[in-house]
């Protein structure tokens, strides 16, 4: 069984996993480009780091910096060739 203990959730929205993350005991991470969701994302889980970034552009992190990466629901409404420049 892997032992993660930092988690990245790119387009995190209102923070709903990455809470779920943190009640495991996981120090979390996310990243969402959109200002409003971040600030919901933040009144609920003050512990946890909540950054407006653009999963399209270089993100600013460093190679292995999480231990686990997540992107749920983020590239379902993008164009086929942005979806293919993020997975390849």
């Amino acid at each position: 069984f892997l032992k993660y203990e930092t988690a990245l959730d790119v387009g995190c929205g209102t923070g709903a996993l990455c809470s779920a993350l943190s009640e495991r005991g996981l120090s979390v991470t996310g990243v969402d480009p959109a200002a409003r969701m971040l600030d919901i994302a933040r009144r609920r889980n003050e512990a946890i780091t909540f950054i407006q970034a653009d999963a399209t552009k270089t993100l600013p992190f460093s190679d292995k910096e999480f231990d686990l990466v997540l992107a749920s629901y983020v590239a379902h409404g993008m164009r086929e060739e942005m979806r293919k420049s993020l997975y390849l």
